[in-house]
């Protein structure tokens, strides 16, 4: 305190009449601590609702259920368990490759195995492959 005191002091030193004059009435325009006090309240209130706002507009998970895997058909005797199982994984293009197999045979199957049975894309060999292993 005493040091900002001497500041104050060398810089008053250097002012003529009329610069100290408006200085001290500059000085004397300023609005108190208690004046100043309840807005510093306000603003720091109003920078936590801000906040809390903002994390509510962080992208959040939608709402809607995605979708889920169908599951993988084992103890099924239907003939055309291949064709409904395809078209739940949005796969049904497929069908082909895994028509006349069982599903014990589709259950044993790897990624070369199905690049074999023309099951061509990458994308569609792992979801394959993930359906079988989680069902």
């Amino acid at each position: 305190m005493e040091s900002e005191l001497e500041i104050v002091k060398a810089w008053f030193s250097v002012l003529n009449d009329s610069e100290r004059s408006e200085a001290l009435s500059s000085i004397a325009e300023l609005p108190c601590l208690r004046e100043i006090e309840p807005m510093i309240q306000t603003l720091k209130e109003r920078k936590r609702d801000l906040w809390r706002r903002q994390e509510e507009l962080i992208i959040q998970p939608p709402n809607r259920m995605k979708w889920v895997m169908p599951v993988f058909p084992r103890n099924t005797q239907d003939p055309k368990w291949a064709a409904k199982w395809l078209r739940a994984l949005r796969l049904h293009k497929y069908e082909k490759c895994l028509s006349g197999l069982s599903p014990a045979q589709v259950e044993r199957l790897n990624d070369e195995d199905l690049q074999e049975l023309g099951v061509d894309t990458v994308g569609a060999r792992g979801k394959l492959l993930r359906a079988i292993q989680s069902g």
